[in-house]
């Protein structure tokens, strides 16, 4: 298959030579142009966050960032081909925790980071069992069906990050809350785009007659609120200072956000809300 995008050229070239690299220094530089370089780089590009860490959330942005748009761009013409590139695209991990070479720099890069920081491959598997749940999209019949997504989508990110800096305790469960708050936000400020595409992550459960009003934007609201109230208390489990403040702004944008989604209303379900 041919994919017309570009940009999304090197997702079907994982395996070909002209993106193979040599050393792990050059893996790393591939990942850091493709994080920089991508329209969704607000977690890579904080100041708060230390040098020696930086390069491996760099490895972890792109795997992630990758994964996400071959669900969502590739699987806009293609949805076949996107779950064949996902295949291919979970031996390349698989192949992070066994003996077999690698040398493509997506993951030769995620290896190191794997290795060194010793990270749960679950975390990453999680993440590709939700970007198969993108492609092959059902809408979540409640809250529950839509916080178990969130878990494999979202969370994930959140626990890999606190692992990085050695924070994996009891900040994880608040990690969560704040995590899965933030993909529902990204699902509001996304739904004039999801609905076109037929993707509608409002819980049947809360819907009156398959619609969206005031009534059901607000609920969904409410919980995202709670959320947010709950999970902020992990800064009371984080001993290190740069990732508080990077905490704070990153909660703090997300109720931005969410203020302009409520003062917005209904109309969102038009005109995507931006900061």
């Amino acid at each position: 298959m041919k994919i017309q995008s570009e940009q999304l050229n090197y997702f079907c070239q994982l395996n070909i030579e002209k993106f193979n690299v040599n050393t792990l220094d050059d893996a790393y530089r591939f990942v850091q142009q493709i994080a920089k370089g991508h329209y969704e780089n607000f977690p890579v590009g904080s100041l708060f966050v230390p040098s020696k860490i930086i390069k491996y959330i760099y490895a972890i942005y792109t795997f992630a960032r990758v994964g996400d748009d071959i669900s969502d761009e590739i699987s806009k013409t293609n949805p076949t081909a996107a779950l064949i590139f996902l295949n291919k695209y979970e031996e390349c991990l698989d192949n992070c925790i066994n003996e077999n070479e690698i040398n493509n720099p997506i993951f030769l890069a995620l290896k190191d980071t794997i290795i060194k920081n010793k990270l749960p491959i679950d975390l990453f598997k999680r993440l590709i069992f939700a970007f198969r749940s993108d492609i092959n999209f059902i809408q979540p019949h409640t809250f529950n069906d839509l916080f178990d997504y969130c878990n494999c989508s979202a969370n994930p990110i959140g626990e890999l990050i606190l692992r990085l800096f050695k924070e994996d305790n009891k900040a994880i469960y608040y990690s969560n809350k704040i995590c899965t708050a933030l993909q529902l936000i990204n699902f509001l400020q996304d739904l004039s785009i999801d609905l076109n595409r037929n993707r509608n992550y409002f819980p049947k459960s809360l819907l009156e007659n398959s619609s969206i009003n005031k009534q059901t934007l607000n609920k969904y609201i409410s919980i995202i609120e709670n959320l947010l109230t709950e999970g902020k208390i992990i800064i009371k489990f984080i001993s290190n200072f740069r990732l508080r403040c990077e905490l704070r702004l990153i909660i703090l944008c997300g109720k931005i956000m969410l203020y302009k989604i409520k003062r917005n209303g209904t109309k969102i379900l038009k005109k995507r809300p931006t900061i």
